[in-house]
């Protein structure tokens, strides 16, 4: 697996994650049952805690996962609706994915991806509007 493959894996368990909650949020019953809302809320981060915890090294769980996961945070456009560009190695097991939204125009994220112990985890993320000036994601 390339860190490339290793990112779309990501991206693509990310979308199935987002579109599954949206999905659950805009159900009739989110707007008036509390316990409805609770479970699916434990769910969805549960959920998201095993993508997470599988693709996020330890330090960028411990920041960039678990703002994720206070926020639970889903878009329109689909924020994970990404597909992957280019990839470049930056240092010695150390890689830059850079992904673009499908739907956003000019819309860019940028994944540090390190290999560790036959492994690839992505450690840092960052987002630009033009492809040239990247600013730190405080959330995945």
């Amino acid at each position: 697996m390339t860190p490339s493959e290793f990112t779309s894996n990501f991206l693509e368990q990310m979308l199935n994650w987002e579109d599954w909650y949206y999905a659950e949020k805009r159900k009739p019953e989110y707007e008036t049952d509390n316990e409805f809302i609770k479970r699916i809320g434990k769910e969805s981060r549960s959920k998201l805690e095993i993508i997470l915890q599988s693709f996020l090294t330890e330090s960028a769980f411990n920041k960039i996962g678990q703002e994720k996961l206070e926020t639970l945070g889903v878009g329109r456009p689909r924020l994970y609706d990404q597909e992957t560009i280019s990839c470049t190695e930056n240092a010695s097991l150390k890689f830059e994915v850079i992904s673009k939204n499908r739907k956003k125009q000019n819309r860019y994220s940028k994944y540090i991806v390190l290999h560790k112990e036959g492994a690839y985890k992505i450690d840092q993320a960052y987002q630009s509007i033009d492809g040239l000036d990247w600013k730190k994601k405080n959330s995945i």
